[in-house]
């Protein structure tokens, strides 16, 4: 009798793995035709379909994943190799995942502990960087209070950072706990309150209140490390940037020739290590399928160097395959599309060559992400994928604009 925490779907599941692994075996994987493909930022939904055609036969995602995006770069690869990748990869532990037959139709599905883990570590990492914001901003309120016999011009400089806070206290409540958590969150001007639209009015002299060109104040955190995170307002334009705070969470440094400012993220204790932390496997050196050289991907024009097609670029030369979770790699935190750019690798130099492992991490910094190297796959995370498990990120794939080869493509 199934128990009361017995995932419902485990029964046909497990049927239909075991009517999987009576038809395939070695001898079945040997005669399998190798398959080649670059796919970036495309639903399991969608992409598995696709695969499946590849193969020439059906292939579908499960209710769980169908949703989810991936890098899926193929070089190569037979099918029962790539099915036990995204097995490996996918599942959050103590969760699994598995491939079994319905229908007729290879299908691939996570069991609810894995989905039930993954939001558990998405609302962990929100209630941690609420706290650690909330925390900033209890310090901040002492920090704005004006000192007795402090020299004017810095007492000037607190009171503006006390007015940016008195308007971020008056924006709805909703809005500033999504902040907090880390999401880049807009307020409309229709919906502050009267003190607040005054505290906006007080910020942008010389305009009127009503101005078309006034449309929203922005608020933008972001994390330079699991132990620093920032939260700044911006007051946003209809054509431009408008007014920025200066970091609401963290304490600013006294400058002679500027004034308050931001620290420097190198000034605070752990940013740069976090930033220049080893990205791969520590004996990534000593594995032999990394060893070899390869140019170094990219090309002159930067705008191109996005991280889709920098992957399928060093896949392509290395012939390694590669398994990812799908980031489209912004930039910035800005909330509208207009105010924000997708990251890019910088020009390599001309013949440049590099082994294997040091053009990942050359990548994986620049994109700030992570990878691995498991059973003859290439593995790439990135860290804000937990921010999009919660609906914080929108990591959905970016527009293509005129004339531009689409983010997924495939071969």
């Amino acid at each position: 009798m199934m128990g009361k925490s017995a995932d419902p779907t485990t029964l046909p599941i497990l049927m239909g793995v075991l009517a999987l692994a009576a038809i395939t075996g070695d001898a079945a994987r040997s005669a399998e035709p190798g398959l080649t493909c670059s796919i970036a930022g495309d639903t399991l939904g969608e992409a598995l379909p696709e695969i499946g055609r590849l193969a020439k036969r059906p292939v579908a995602a499960g209710a769980r994943v169908k949703d989810r995006r991936y890098f899926l770069y193929l070089r190569g690869r037979t099918l029962p190799e790539f099915q036990d990748a995204l097995k490996q990869f996918v599942p959050q532990p103590p969760g699994t995942a598995a491939w079994y037959l319905s229908g007729g139709v290879l299908r691939f599905e996570e069991d609810i502990r894995s989905e039930q883990a993954r939001l558990e570590r998405a609302r962990a990492r929100w209630r941690r960087e609420t706290a650690l914001r909330q925390a900033g901003l209890r310090k901040m309120q002492e920090w704005v209070k004006p000192i007795a016999g402090e020299w004017q011009g810095k007492i000037n400089g607190r009171n503006r950072h006390a007015r940016w806070m008195r308007l971020f206290d008056s924006l709805p409540p909703a809005a500033k706990m999504s902040a907090l958590g880390g999401k880049s969150t807009r307020v409309f001007f229709d919906e502050l309150s009267p003190g607040g639209l005054d505290l906006v009015n007080q910020m942008v002299v010389g305009r009127q209140p009503g101005d078309a060109w006034r449309r929203y104040v922005e608020i933008t955190p972001d994390r330079l490390s699991p132990e620093h995170l920032t939260l700044e307002l911006h007051i946003r334009s209809q054509q431009s940037g408008g007014p920025v705070s200066g970091d609401l969470v963290n304490e600013p440094t006294w400058v002679r020739s500027e004034g308050w400012v931001d620290a420097h993220p190198d000034q605070y204790p752990g940013i740069a290590a976090y930033r220049d932390r080893r990205r791969g496997p520590a004996r990534a050196a000593q594995m032999p399928a990394l060893a070899r050289l390869i140019p170094v991907p990219g090309g002159a024009d930067t705008s191109k160097n996005t991280v889709d097609r920098i992957l399928s670029q060093l896949c392509t030369s290395s012939g390694l395959s590669l398994v990812g979770e799908y980031d489209p790699c912004w930039g910035g935190t800005a909330t509208d599309p207009r105010f924000r750019n997708r990251a890019v690798l910088g020009p390599p130099k001309p013949g440049e060559r590099k082994p294997v492992w040091e053009v990942l991490e050359l990548v994986a910094r620049a994109f700030d992400l992570e990878w691995d190297y498991q059973q003859g796959w290439l593995q790439l995370r990135s860290p804000r994928t937990v921010d999009g498990w919660l609906g914080d990120l929108d990591l959905s794939p970016p527009p293509a604009r005129s004339g531009e080869e689409t983010v997924s493509h495939r071969r």
